[in-house]
């Protein structure tokens, strides 16, 4: 009788995972906007290359205080955000004032396309700021 219930478990086993692989991977699910770690992919629509970074460029808007924390690759961000539904903007954005060689396209990229952010969209995990119609940057969810 064991024998026979585990060849039995065996199959069934094998049954779910042969229906299991045939199956689509879902989209990712929407990350929230807020205490996410994202993480800088486009500008203005063109990949982004950072050369000489200290640390991938990445934004964190904290929920608890309202102030957003991040990089552009070799300084540190920081700043105020205000949210309401789709609106976003950010206030009082500046950089701690370390100079990386080949890295500063990018920073200085990163901190005008905050400065000018007025809206924004979250699909699976991606971000994207944007500026009335015009998309400034989009941003990835870091993966834990």
């Amino acid at each position: 009788m064991t024998k026979r219930l585990l060849v039995g478990l065996f199959a069934l086993a094998l049954l779910w995972l042969s229906c299991k692989s045939g199956q689509k991977t879902a989209p990712p699910a929407d990350k929230p906007l807020l205490d996410t770690h994202w993480l800088l992919r486009t500008l203005k629509g063109r990949a982004i290359e950072p050369v000489n970074v200290r640390q991938d460029p990445y934004l964190l808007l904290v929920a608890a205080s309202a102030r957003l924390n991040g990089s552009g690759g070799c300084n540190n961000l920081m700043g105020a955000f205000s949210l309401d539904g789709p609106l976003l903007s950010f206030a009082q954005v500046g950089s701690t004032r370390m100079h990386c060689p080949g890295a500063m396209e990018v920073e200085n990229g990163f901190l005008d396309a905050l400065r000018a952010t007025n809206r924004y969209r979250i699909q699976g995990g991606t971000l994207t700021l944007f500026d009335d119609g015009a998309e400034l940057a989009t941003l990835e969810a870091k993966r834990e």
